[in-house]
């Protein structure tokens, strides 16, 4: 069973019980002096504290276990976190120690973590939003979405459905396994450096995230491996990629591709767990939210809407606004 009462005081001492600043980066109520840090830990992002005239009374410690990085952070405030960019290809596990947290899964829909409960989101392939009270206490882990990917391809000998990098979810409570290899990690690696060691735990976390991801998904690792992604899947990747502001059709797709458009659309259901035009229609949102949010301001929303095929700005709202919770012109507003 886990000991949720160490992993309150994780980072904070050493294997021996002494008090150390080992792994300590920022104490302060200076919102510039904690987003300094915040940024290279996690990612960018925007925060607002709940309240009039409040500062925040904040720590950070972090540890490193090969490409993540198990880190202790509270704001000692209530505060709405959101604006998370995409653009440093990582996610989080975020595993609420004290307090509690309410993380939203689109605009409608949100779920909350009391002590001992996670929730696991990739930033690089989706947004997130999260609201947390003066109590909370996060134990994290940051991980690349480079890592997981392959990770998953070594554990299952297939590539993971897009649709999981997508899904935003919770998993918990306290005992579970995660709270243990959390704990296991946090014990092992605040002692002596060894780079075997460091990679063991590296693949430890990282394959007990994707388990409990998958499991709360309802998506089953332990099927017979298929196998491996067919080329002509990842070469229609390749080509909605590339040309995701013309919309090309599931004809023109599978014309570049060289097979027939009923190969494509069954090669995604099976190899993916989507269908092509639901991930032509991520990466072309994907891509408007991303332009709407960098373009020069005489740009207007109508013209990026065009430029990305859709024709119907009524419909596109909506279809935008289903996806990110928020019509394009409030995006658009805030980037100008």
């Amino acid at each position: 069973m886990a000991d949720l009462a160490y992993l309150k005081n994780a980072l904070l001492y050493d294997n021996n019980g002494v008090a150390t600043a080992k792994h300590e980066l920022v104490k302060s109520n200076d919102f510039d002096d904690i987003r300094q840090w915040s940024d290279k830990v996690y990612l960018p992002y925007r925060v607002n504290p709940l309240g009039k005239n409040i500062r925040p009374q904040s720590s950070l410690h972090a540890l490193k276990v090969g490409s993540m990085t198990i880190s202790r952070f509270s704001y000692g405030i209530p505060v709405h976190l959101d604006e998370f960019s995409t653009d440093t290809q990582v996610g989080m596990v975020l595993t609420t120690i004290n307090g509690g947290a309410r993380h939203w899964q689109n605009a409608y829909n949100s779920v909350e973590t009391g002590s001992g409960e996670s929730f696991v989101v990739d930033n690089s392939k989706t947004d997130y939003v999260a609201d947390f009270n003066p109590y909370h206490l996060q134990l994290n882990v940051t991980f690349t979405h480079s890592y997981l990917d392959s990770l998953f391809t070594k554990i299952t000998g297939r590539q993971a459905p897009a649709d999981l990098w997508l899904s935003k979810v919770k998993f918990g409570p306290q005992g579970s396994d995660w709270i243990s290899v959390l704990e296991y990690a946090v014990k092992m690696m605040n002692g002596s450096f060894s780079p075997v060691l460091e990679t063991h735990m590296e693949e430890a976390l990282g394959t007990n995230i994707l388990i409990q991801w998958a499991a709360a998904c309802g998506f089953d690792l332990e099927r017979c491996p298929e196998t491996i992604t067919p080329g002509y899947i990842t070469k229609a990747e390749s080509y909605m990629r590339e040309n995701a502001s013309s919309a090309p059709t599931l004809s023109e797709i599978a014309m570049a591709v060289g097979v027939s458009g009923r190969a494509i659309h069954n090669g995604f259901k099976k190899y993916r767990n989507t269908t092509p035009m639901k991930f032509l229609r991520e990466l072309r949102l994907e891509g408007i939210k991303a332009e709407l949010e960098q373009a020069p301001p005489h740009i207007t929303v109508a013209q990026i809407a065009y430029g990305w095929g859709y024709g119907c700005l009524s419909r596109f709202a909506n279809v935008y606004k289903q996806r990110f919770g928020e019509l394009p012109s409030d995006t658009r507003r805030r980037a100008i």
